[in-house]
């Protein structure tokens, strides 16, 4: 598994009992991508803004309905304008969001006290930073990727299964290395949400850490 930050990678060694999930992760997200090559002349830009701006308040309008019906709308909502508008615009200015918000409806509802779900949102993260290295949006996404690591740290040791302080120190570790990379952006909202990202991953852990990249490892420490 590997975790792209500032142009570099880290590898990242995953538990036996993840790699099935992950395989069959990885195959459901590279399903929505197959089909006819789509012809890049066949709409002009304002069509492609209109088809966008359309399936932005479709996804809206099902989000609020299942909402008010007291249900979770991850998993519930219909895909197929998400995915016809990545079929016709893959280069699309809009892509990276929808991309984003098709691979994330493919994770846990619930992590239920275990890590492992968040090793399935680390890796939609991975594909997206991938895909769209240059996106508006990457910093977001690399935030999340963060509180997902600090979120399997804090379960390795609290959580409702195995209870490991080393699987713990590594994932905080990671957690810990975006962390700090993302304070040195020019965004203060983001700055703010690093800084205190930094405190949790300090303050909630009875050990101390510093940002360890995870390829420095050897296969003895896990």
């Amino acid at each position: 598994m590997r975790a792209t930050l500032n142009g570099e990678r880290a590898t990242l060694i995953v538990p036996l009992r993840l790699i099935g999930l992950l395989a069959i992760f990885a195959l459901a997200a590279i399903a929505f991508a197959q089909g006819p090559s789509p012809d890049k002349n066949q709409a002009p830009k304002t069509g492609e803004t209109v088809f966008y701006r359309a399936a932005e308040k479709e996804w809206e309008r099902q989000t609020v309905e299942l909402e008010k019906s007291g249900k979770n709308p991850k998993g519930r909502r219909d895909l197929g304008l998400l995915r016809e508008f990545i079929r016709r615009w893959p280069e699309s200015e809009f892509a990276d969001r929808f991309f984003l918000k098709l691979m994330e409806e493919g994770t846990c509802l619930e992590w239920k006290g275990y890590p492992d779900c968040g090793i399935v949102e680390v890796r939609v993260e991975e594909e997206f930073l991938e895909r769209y290295p240059n996106s508006p949006i990457r910093e977001q996404v690399e935030l999340q990727m963060a509180r997902a690591y600090y979120q399997m740290a804090w379960l390795w040791v609290n959580g409702a299964g195995e209870h490991s302080d080393k699987w713990s120190d590594l994932f905080r570790a990671q957690s810990l290395t975006i962390t700090l990379h993302l304070k040195k952006n020019h965004n203060p909202e983001l700055g703010k949400a690093a800084e205190e990202l930094e405190k949790k991953l300090t303050n909630d852990f009875p050990r101390p850490i510093a940002p360890i990249p995870s390829d420095v490892l050897s296969p003895d420490y896990l």
